[in-house]
């Protein structure tokens, strides 16, 4: 039981990844929603890290699911954490806007995206960690890759797919000994709105297909007592 509920959790975080997570898309004011996801997040930062904001007060408002959002804002300052390590160090979260014209391809993700309108809001998380080596920077969204000793390596994986269900995408800059830098890319609205909130439920309902799922399991388990 152990371990279906393991692959159960798994296959979720799997489906996350390639966008297939049911999301609750609303209208609301990136900026304010930011604000208070970082608030939330400041007993989780070290000491030794100065979590730091660069965006105005309220607006540009998006349309995206809240609860993705702050999964998102949360792995991505987590994950810098992670890079300062044990060191003094500074965490900058911004929000700006950036042309299709202006995105660059170079470590963008998911591969080979392409922008499908002009105006896109961008909310950067910076850090002043260790950075990524060149030949580790491809692979950090692919799920189950990790450079640490512990964790399951899909924090980044997790990101990568919500914004893909978005239509958006991440943009990595980084250099070793110089942190690094996450650009999450979110289509901008059409036109602007003031509190104006339209929700939408994407329909995941699973289909009436048979199949077998195949649970392999390489951890020693005791099964005559997870049998009582």
């Amino acid at each position: 039981m152990r371990a279906t509920r393991r692959a159960a959790e798994f296959s979720s975080l799997m489906l996350t990844y390639v966008g297939q997570t049911p999301a609750k898309q609303e209208v609301f004011d990136i900026s304010m929603t930011c604000n208070e996801i970082m608030a939330s997040l400041t007993e989780s930062v070290p000491k030794k890290i100065c979590l730091k904001k660069d965006f105005p007060h309220s607006g540009p408002y998006v349309q995206a699911d809240k609860v993705q959002l702050h999964q998102i804002v949360s792995n991505l300052i987590i994950n810098a954490c992670e890079g300062i390590g044990d060191r003094d160090g500074e965490i900058r979260v911004s929000i700006g806007s950036m042309k299709a014209k202006d995105i660059s391809t170079d470590h963008i993700f998911p591969l080979r995206w392409e922008p499908v309108q002009d105006d896109y809001i961008c909310l950067e998380i910076s850090d002043t960690g260790s950075g990524i080596e060149s030949d580790v920077i491809d692979l950090i969204f692919d799920p189950f890759f990790s450079t640490k000793f512990t964790g399951r390596g899909l924090g980044l994986a997790v990101v990568t797919g919500f914004v893909h269900a978005h239509r958006g995408a991440v943009i990595v800059v980084s250099e070793p000994g110089r942190g690094s830098c996450f650009r999450v890319l979110w289509p901008a609205l059409a036109t602007e709105t003031t509190g104006h909130k339209e929700e939408h439920v994407t329909d995941c309902r699973p289909s009436h297909n048979s199949g077998k799922v195949l649970v392999v399991e390489d951890e020693v388990m005791n099964w005559r007592e997870g049998a009582r």
